[in-house]
């Protein structure tokens, strides 16, 4: 079962779809949950190099996400699926 919440975190990552273009360059991260996120995933690319999802605050279906200083909302079924992952770790 972990195998396949893993799986499906990594095709939700591969699939994501920007929804909205909110704002470029907010300093004001926090009107959308982004200043403490509910989640960060931290990727580790070669030669050291990290790139942060930050996920925010949840609106209907979608979620706010920061990256490279651009606000996005995408569906929130990224959240769903790291909850799931958390769930059946800990179970």
């Amino acid at each position: 079962v972990l195998d396949q919440e893993i799986q499906n975190i990594f095709e939700y990552l591969g699939n994501i779809s920007v929804e909205e273009f909110v704002e470029e360059g907010s300093s004001n991260i926090k009107d959308f949950g982004l200043n403490d996120p509910l989640y960060t995933i931290t990727i580790y690319k070669r030669k050291g190099e990290t790139v942060d999802l930050n996920f925010g605050k949840i609106e209907n279906n979608l979620v706010y996400t920061l990256e490279n200083k651009m606000i996005l909302k995408v569906r929130r079924n990224i959240i769903d699926s790291i909850e799931n992952l958390y769930i059946n770790m800990k179970g």
